[in-house]
């Protein structure tokens, strides 16, 4: 069996193992999902690089469209993850329009520009607390150059555009996982339970 990009499905399913070991080793409910439906949006992705003229197009179609829910999942969980509650329920509904919208449009953009509003409002948040998470801050980072490497018209020696994403995208997720694992990056409190966010 001859695989169709053989590189960028190794580089999507060595950050979807990561991603998977990441969220094990978290203990909040939703610091997993976000973890768990980024390793489900990999693995699909990677799958479908390396197979997509040998599996069948309508199982190909529609695991693609599971992927791209995951990825509007795990987007989901960040935001709403370190935002007040008060903010959830227009990410929840935001979240359901995105899901109804991936039975009509399933191409990355509309999965990517979902994605990227939620990092950038989840990573305000954080700007705009008075004890701000740097690492936090660095991961988004990581992922904004990700994004550009994944539109540049040129390779980093055997690895194409995708797999510089991928590779990047690892990196700023790591820094995710170590400012939840080390700090928390629920909405922040006071010792006497005010919030200390200025939203």
């Amino acid at each position: 069996m001859i695989l169709d990009e053989p590189v960028v499905m190794a580089t999507d399913y060595v950050l979807a193992i990561s991603m998977l070991v990441m969220g094990s080793r978290l203990e909040s409910k939703k610091e997993r999902i976000l973890f768990f439906a980024a390793a489900l949006t990999a693995l699909i992705g990677g799958t479908r690089h390396g197979f997509k003229t040998t599996i069948p197009p309508l199982p190909l179609e529609v695991g693609w469209r599971i992927g791209l829910a995951a990825f509007g999942v795990s987007s989901w969980a960040l935001a709403t993850l370190v935002l007040p509650e008060r903010f959830h329920k227009f990410f929840t509904v935001k979240l359901a329009v995105y899901l109804v919208g991936l039975c009509f449009i399933g191409v990355f953009e509309y999965a990517i520009g979902n994605y990227a509003f939620d990092v950038t409002v989840a990573t305000l948040a954080v700007l705009v607390r008075v004890n701000r998470n740097w690492v936090f801050l660095a991961g988004t980072a990581f992922t904004a150059v990700g994004a550009v490497f994944l539109r540049a018209p040129w390779s980093l020696g055997p690895l194409p555009p995708a797999s510089l994403f991928h590779l990047t995208e690892l990196a700023g997720c790591y820094c995710w996982y170590r400012a939840m694992k080390e700090n928390g990056l629920g909405p922040l409190t006071s010792p006497t339970g005010e919030g200390i966010s200025r939203l």
